[in-house]
């Protein structure tokens, strides 16, 4: 978990970590200096439960490296490995289910990630609805565009965690996309299910939030307008060619075919970036992504 001034919500969803019917587990939590009592509520919490939670000290320097300071650790181990923000909640079986799904489908040496749906919730955990159910399914060419879940639903197998660790902190837009990108890349697994165990909370003061009403998809078609968008397919490019040599030949050959179209001309930036084969997971959004291409914006 990372935490930077949450106290406001930090107790609920340490509280539904400490709920869970999967019971074998430890919880390290990297602040990234909180003025607030953040630090404090966790440690009162700490004191009083039978599991062993861990505070420590973030990098400073984002969400992101914060969650990749974590994941990068040799010195956390475990079989199964989970991402949790600090406002959420966690359904009791959240974790019972990711791992059983994931004991019961890995292939040994092969990453695997297990991600999902969340349910929406107001600040006072009032459900709101739920995130889109997927029309396509993962695969590395969709990774390279889009991010297809959040990080708080993810839960990955400790072959994806030494992927993680070989490549160090890298400057990346957001943990959860990288991860996606990381294990399908080198031939793992990504499965998506369908039956959200994540309340999802929505309040000002949250970096990320929900993708379904029109004001954030406004904020999405203005990230693609101002570059924003662009700079983020920069950091994820730089950030792959780093594992350049261990990606499969499939996604080293459609990562060539993309960044060969993103410096292109405008036909040509088309023609190739559509039969690299990347795409989003609605036609409308794939739509947009070829006008991103078009317009240099991709």
């Amino acid at each position: 978990m990372c935490t930077y001034n949450g106290q406001d919500y930090v107790e609920d969803q340490v509280r539904s970590i400490i709920d869970q019917t999967y019971k074998n587990l430890n919880l390290v939590i990297s602040d990234d200096g909180s003025t607030d009592k953040t630090i404090e509520t966790i440690r009162s919490i700490a004191a009083g439960s039978a599991q062993t939670i861990t505070v420590r000290s973030g990098p400073g320097q984002g969400f992101a490296k914060n969650f990749l300071s974590l994941a990068t650790d040799p010195s956390i181990h475990g079989d199964y490995f989970a991402f949790s923000d600090q406002d959420d909640v966690w359904a009791p079986e959240k974790l019972q289910a990711a791992i059983q799904n994931i004991a019961a489908n890995e292939v040994t040496s092969k990453p695997y990630l297990y991600c999902g749906r969340t349910v929406y919730a107001d600040a006072r955990m009032n459900p709101l609805g739920a995130s889109k159910v997927m029309s396509r399914g993962p695969s590395f060419e969709n990774s390279l565009v889009q991010s297809i879940a959040g990080g708080n639903t993810m839960v990955f197998n400790k072959e994806a965690k030494k992927i993680i660790e070989r490549i160090g902190v890298v400057d990346v837009p957001s943990h959860d996309w990288w991860l996606y990108q990381l294990v399908t890349g080198h031939g793992g697994t990504v499965y998506y299910d369908t039956r959200p165990y994540v309340y999802y909370r929505q309040h000002d003061t949250a970096l990320i939030g929900g993708n379904t009403s029109v004001s954030s998809k406004v904020r999405r078609f203005r990230r693609l307008l101002d570059g924003h968008f662009h700079d983020w397919m920069d950091m994820n490019i730089c950030a792959l060619e780093k594992t350049k040599g261990t990606l499969t030949d499939h996604a080293r050959h459609t990562l060539h075919r993309f960044s060969l179209a993103r410096a292109s001309g405008p036909v040509d930036r088309l023609l190739i970036c559509s039969k690299s084969g990347v795409f989003r997971q609605s036609l409308l959004e794939t739509i947009l992504m070829s006008l991103a291409c078009l317009l240099k914006k991709l």
